[in-house]
């Protein structure tokens, strides 16, 4: 009898091993579809889009760098992310030396970038090229969002997959992963030095201590935000170390001079990475009487503070400012991340304290200690990094909030996994239908957005074609769209129009015949006859026509007014406008707007013979 117990045991052992091995074969096949989904609609989106605002300045400043081994163009980003993104460049054989360009005596990035890249005959192949890298880097991001939920406390794999899920398919994040910016990389080595300090809080070894140090380091070459995580890291490590001491003098002592140790190496490891991505560099600086290590590196720490000061044009909801607004980040979480993900998050942040009520209802042990620290470690830097974006003056983008996202999916993974394991039986079928509602929902909206994942807003904003109503800039335009807008005129036969687009190269780079509006480098001044404009064919950015970097907000008021004849992209608004009205009198009420000067009217209708009457705006 022994023996067949002995023998049932070990049939139904190897029964479940082969469960186990197909449940973990089963999410790991899933795992893989859903990066080879995210893949897809980044290698799409990478091929589609024209070059961004910012890309060309990023991908010459990386490949100056990797080029010539000089930082000089290192600007306003650090050099890590950059030169990652310009690696596939050095493959090119006639992109050019930047040691001949113009600019480079005088370490001008704009001139250096204009003089490689508007003569090069394929800028398609620059922008794919350097787009690759990033790309990579957000499937890392993707596969270690799955890794961090799959290894929480309570979680499992399926918690990886729903944490994955949301980062694969978040439109924010692809629109980032298939652009040659540093937003991406930054969001990726920020993630993983909290995913690996976490590591090391569940064991502290000196070696686990070495790895979060790399990422820090990485992190902090990628962009000046991961300085935010330096004060955060250190107290999660005095968290880590304190416990209760039988001398309390002693014990004090011992854990602060453990916890001092471990900071300080830690931070000597991402000071070490640092400056070796600057070559180990070793040179003076005006006003410094002697050698800095990776003193290139404080080159766009003092960019930073000057455009924090400066502030930067930007529009919100009708309202346009120089020094941004505090609500600015607040409102565009609301209106870019995607409905479902934000009640997921409500849903996930209400059920915290009750599974902290569940772990800690016998008392307080080892594992609840445990527990409670992960998410320490899991939500400290997500709310602080938010709440410092409060205070900021350049207010140009939802992409400055990457940061946070794959925690808040990881989050959301364990939190939803622990909540739904302590209701009742009824509630849990009730909760499963609407969680499968919600990630459905999640699905259907993140992909009918495909291909402009940059222009994405949820129903809150009215979806992406209200979007420009309240935000613009890098949250919907930012020159993506160039490529579209050729293909469109080609189709419907228009050969020249007037153009006020936000781009860094030239229009004529992708084939476009166009006369130049306000704000663009070679156009007017003002935009003329703006209040009556000459009959043709214009084509408004988004950005453009909500006045930022304009001349005046109102440059493009007489636009705002109309129904475009069509939208490309979400971002680019094109307009026919007929033959211009004749009239013999113009009439202005006052007060309490400011009268016109003669000039202004003179410009704006392209007539100086214009007769004048005025009334009472209360009338």
């Amino acid at each position: 009898m022994n023996a067949r117990n002995k023998m049932q045991k070990i049939a139904d052992s190897k029964q479940q091993t082969q469960q186990n091995r197909l449940v973990a074969t089963r999410n790991l096949l899933a795992a893989c579809f859903l990066l080879c989904l995210m893949f897809a609609q980044m290698t799409f989106g990478a091929q589609r889009a024209s070059l961004t605002v910012d890309e060309p300045l990023h991908i010459i400043s990386g490949y100056s760098y990797l080029k010539t081994g000089d930082a000089r163009l290192v600007e306003e980003h650090p050099l890590f992310t950059k030169a990652i993104a310009a690696s596939p460049l050095l493959l090119l054989p006639d992109l050019g030396d930047p040691r001949l360009a113009q600019g480079w005596k005088e370490g001008s990035l704009v001139t250096v970038t204009r003089d490689l890249l508007l003569p090069y005959p394929a800028p398609d192949h620059v922008a794919f090229a350097a787009r690759v890298p990033v790309m990579w880097l957000g499937l890392l991001l993707a596969a270690l969002v799955y890794r961090w939920a799959s290894d929480l406390r309570g979680a499992g794999r399926k918690a990886g997959l729903l944490a994955l899920l949301l980062c694969a398919l978040d439109p924010n994040i692809v629109a980032h992963a298939q652009l040659a910016t540093t937003d991406i990389g930054v969001t990726l080595f920020i993630f993983a030095t909290f995913y690996t300090l976490w590591r090391w809080t569940c064991r502290q070894t000196r070696a686990r201590l070495v790895t979060p140090g790399i990422m820090l380091g990485l992190a902090l070459a990628s962009k000046m935000s991961a300085l935010l995580a330096l004060p955060l890291i250190a107290l999660i490590i005095c968290i880590t170390y304190a416990r209760p001491q039988s001398d309390r003098w002693r014990g004090a002592l011992k854990i602060a001079s453990q916890a001092i140790l471990s900071i300080v190496a830690l931070f000597t490891i991402a000071l070490l990475v640092v400056w070796a991505t600057y070559g180990f560099e070793l040179r003076w600086l005006p006003g410094i009487s002697f050698p800095i290590p990776a003193a290139s590196h404080l080159i766009p720490l003092k960019r930073l503070f000057e455009h924090q000061a400066a502030g930067h044009s930007t529009f919100i909801w009708n309202h346009n400012s120089q020094m941004g607004w505090w609500y600015y980040f607040p409102l565009a979480f609301m209106l870019k991340t995607p409905l479902p993900t934000l009640i997921l998050l409500a849903v996930a942040s209400v059920g915290l304290p009750i599974s902290i009520a569940q772990a800690w209802r016998a008392r307080p042990t080892s594992n609840n200690i445990a527990w409670v620290k992960q998410n320490i470690v899991l939500l400290i830097f997500p709310c602080v990094y938010f709440a410092s974006a409060l205070f900021s003056t350049v207010d140009i983008g939802y992409r400055h909030l990457l940061p946070i996202l794959p925690f808040i999916f990881v989050f959301i993974a364990v939190q939803i996994s622990y909540f739904i394991f302590y209701i009742s039986y009824f509630t849990h079928h009730v909760s499963r239908i609407t969680f499968y509602a919600l990630l459905a929902w999640y699905i259907t909206s993140t992909l009918l957005i495909f291909p402009h994942p940059l222009a994405y807003f949820n129903e809150l904003a009215g979806g992406p074609a209200n979007g420009y109503h309240f935000l613009v800039d890098s949250n919907l335009d930012w020159g993506q769209d160039m490529k579209e807008l050729k293909a469109y005129l080609d189709q419907h036969g228009v050969k020249r129009i007037a153009l006020s687009a936000m781009i860094f190269l030239e229009p004529s780079v992708y084939g476009l015949d166009y006369d130049s509006l306000p704000p663009a480098r070679k156009a007017p001044d003002q935009f003329p006859s703006r209040f009556n404009p000459e009959p043709g064919v214009y084509v408004i950015s988004a950005t453009s026509l909500q006045g930022v970097a304009t001349p005046d907000i109102n440059t493009y008021a007489f636009f705002r007014t109309l129904t475009p004849t069509v939208r490309i992209g979400y971002s680019l608004f094109v307009y026919d406008i007929p033959e211009t009205r004749h009239g013999q009198w113009v009439a202005q009420c006052t007060p309490p707007p400011a009268l016109l000067e003669e000039q202004d009217i003179a410009s704006g209708f392209g007539r100086d013979d214009l007769q004048r009457v005025y009334f009472d705006c209360s009338q």
